[in-house]
């Protein structure tokens, strides 16, 4: 059994989620600044030495629902343009808005894969403990966990962290995984 910290799933799982699988979308909409769905693209990819990495397809499917759902002039608003993204994670989504990414998430990435992927690129995890792991993660606990990430919660000082938590730690205890 390897011994893990759950924070550092969490954190690992957060950070994608701020991915690889296979894309629902050809990446083109009329809807869509091409200029702010690239800039968001770039923010939310993430970073192979963090053992987190979007698929470039993938990344701009996200970024791409996103623009369109929640419209050009209130991403404006909350000081989101192609020059300037900032902490795309910190900008004051509503929890519609948040809906709308967690959507795009949800219907671009296979959100159990990447999880795997993240924990065996990172060396956390064997690959038949992350295959556990990921079976595990139900739709909704993705959703949680997302959702938690856009709306700019301190994860580990949160009532929605510790819940969070607890059902992370219960998949890798259901997974044999010891902490």
């Amino acid at each position: 059994m390897k011994t893990l910290s759950v924070l550092a799933i969490m954190a690992t799982f957060a950070i994608v989620l701020s991915a690889c699988g296979d894309s629902v979308s050809d990446g083109s909409s009329s809807d869509a600044d091409p200029a702010l769905v690239a800039a968001i693209a770039s923010e939310i990819k993430g970073d192979p030495d963090d053992g987190f990495e979007l698929a470039d397809r993938d990344a701009t499917c996200i970024a791409e629902k996103a623009v369109v759902g929640i419209g050009l002039d209130r991403l404006a608003e909350l000081g989101v343009t192609a020059d300037d993204v900032g902490e795309i994670d910190q900008v004051g989504f509503t929890d519609s808005e948040i809906g709308t990414i967690v959507s795009g998430f949800t219907d671009c990435v296979d959100l159990g894969e990447l999880m795997a992927e993240s924990l065996v690129a990172d060396g956390t995890v064997s690959a038949d403990d992350a295959e556990c792991v990921a079976d595990k993660f139900d739709g909704e606990l993705i959703e949680r966990l997302l959702a938690s990430t856009f709306s700019g919660e301190d994860l580990q000082s949160s009532a929605v962290g510790e819940d969070l938590f607890e059902a992370i730690f219960g998949i890798f205890v259901e997974c044999d995984i010891s902490f």
